[in-house]
């Protein structure tokens, strides 16, 4: 980049204030671009592609002038460029992008939000945003972090667990396996890979099966196949783009690749793909969510406890252990019941070790509105408490934390 046209843009990214999270006020980045080469449109498109907003919403581009103190618009390539010559000495602008309902008027912003975290006015805010605030954020409520305390030495490692028989997937690279390899070696190895990269590629030219299909409607049931992985990741897009959805990549390796719906939160769609190569390491082959995860002893799926998850995971996983995410109870109980007998044994019973605790806590819930323990009885009866998953431990693997499967 011409160092004379290039500027450097700390963009603060701001939610919906009515659907954002209250303790969080936006999100930071950074992104350098060359002003000769940069128009309106296509830098909105770009931050909107990286960071997408809901469904909708809308970008609204302010920066902070720091002559004038005030937060102009940018609505046009003219007022773009008119922000980068005020900012031409710095080469620094410090922007502003809120999404916004298009149906809602959208409020300029007329502050400056600085990194400094502060301090509410009053009490009440203070205590209206803790309300039921899990007091030690950093652990999960049901020991995810902590599983590892209840394996025993002899059993195989985490990353090597995902199907039952490692051996029927001899191409199984771990999530966490480290790209890079120690200085000793990495010449010869580099070396190495690129003969066994170049091996392959000859392989998969000289063996590419010869399969058909519809090209203009590619098929994505169970048992479809393709050629290759390329073509398979060509026929999903032209499958995206005949029924008119998107969807985000989750896994995309040479021999696996795993999708679903890019909706999936905003209207719980339960849409997801799993492919993989044969045997021949070239033919993919579309399969169901249980053939490309198995069902491994100890398998533990983690929801949001949604009335459709919940039943997907009972027929797909019959023998998995079904645990409830805190933060998603919390989150619907709050919006029902609030008390400070809630806040003060509600959590202190998630983290409780053993059944008198739990009891105790759970109790002093019940004398004061019974009402309460009968909604979390009702719609909220999956593992959420240490307690509860200690309970029905049998002594097997449980350390596959795989949450929103379905």
């Amino acid at each position: 980049m011409d160092p004379n046209s290039t500027y450097s843009l700390k963009i603060r990214l701001l939610g919906n204030p009515k659907k954002a999270r209250k303790e969080i006020k936006y999100f930071c980045f950074e992104k350098v671009i060359d002003c000769d080469l940069t128009n309106y449109k296509d830098l909105v498109e770009a931050i909107v592609e990286e960071y997408p907003p809901r469904y909708l919403e809308v970008a609204h581009v302010q920066y902070y002038d720091d002559v004038l103190k005030i937060f102009p618009e940018v609505n046009s390539d003219q007022e773009l460029m008119s922000m980068f010559e005020k900012h031409s000495q710095k080469k620094v602008v410090e922007m502003f992008i809120a999404y916004c309902d298009p149906a809602e008027p959208y409020k300029p912003i007329t502050e400056y939000y600085s990194d400094v975290h502060i301090q509410p006015e009053n009490n009440v805010d203070q205590d209206e945003d803790s309300y039921l605030r899990n007091p030690i954020p950093e652990n999960e409520h049901v020991g995810i972090d902590e599983e590892n305390t209840y394996l025993e030495k002899d059993h195989m490692p985490l990353n090597v667990v995902l199907f039952s028989d490692k051996e029927k997937d001899k191409d199984y690279i771990p999530e966490d396996e480290s790209e890079d390899e120690s200085l000793g070696g990495s010449e010869c190895e580099s070396e190495n890979d690129l003969e066994i990269e170049e091996d392959e590629e000859v392989h998969e030219a000289d063996h590419a099966p010869n399969v058909e299909y519809n090209k203009e409607d590619p098929p994505m049931t169970e048992g479809s196949t393709y050629p290759n992985m390329a073509e398979f990741k060509l026929a999903l897009s032209q499958h995206a783009v005949k029924y008119e959805f998107e969807y985000n990549t989750e896994k995309s390796a040479p021999h696996r690749f795993r999708g679903y719906c890019k909706r999936k939160d905003e209207d719980n769609c339960p849409w997801r793909i799993h492919a993989s190569t044969t045997d021949d390491l070239c033919t993919v082959v579309v399969k169901k969510p249980l053939q490309a995860i198995g069902s491994p002893t100890g398998l533990v799926i983690c929801t949001d406890a949604g009335q459709a998850v919940m039943t997907g995971v009972k027929e797909v996983f019959p023998e998995a252990e079904h645990r409830e995410c805190m933060f998603h109870l919390v989150s619907n109980f709050k919006k029902k019941f609030h008390g400070k007998v809630f806040d003060d044994h509600l959590w202190a019973a998630a983290y409780s070790w053993n059944p008198y605790v739990f009891d105790k806590h759970w109790v002093a819930m019940e004398a004061a509105k019974q009402a309460a323990t009968a909604y979390i009885r009702k719609w909220h009866n999956r593992l959420w408490s240490k307690e509860s998953v200690l309970d029905n431990m049998q002594g097997g693997l449980c350390n596959k934390q795989l949450g929103g499967v379905l």
